[in-house]
């Protein structure tokens, strides 16, 4: 099955800009993965490596990256490391 939301390239672009600064355009973002979880800027920078791994290979194994967004509508949680992303 391939990724249909975002080509891979273009997704790893965006998760390491969240990766390197934490908020794109004035707003905090968040990584959503393939098993519906989030990760902060944090976790996101830490864990690249295994991110860009299974983005590009599209591994389903929890650290694929299936968009980037930003967290406008209240506080969300990452789901590696427990702190409120606002």
């Amino acid at each position: 099955m391939s990724n249909t939301l975002t080509p891979a390239p273009e997704v790893l672009r965006l998760v390491r800009m969240v990766g390197r600064f934490g908020w794109l355009g004035g707003y905090t973002h968040a990584v959503l993965m393939d098993d519906g979880g989030i990760l902060c800027a944090r976790c996101t920078h830490d864990n690249y490596r295994l991110i860009s791994w299974a983005t590009r290979h599209q591994a389903r194994d929890g650290w694929e990256a299936f968009a980037v967004f930003a967290v406008d509508d209240g506080p969300e949680t990452c789901d590696h490391c427990g702190k409120e992303i606002v």
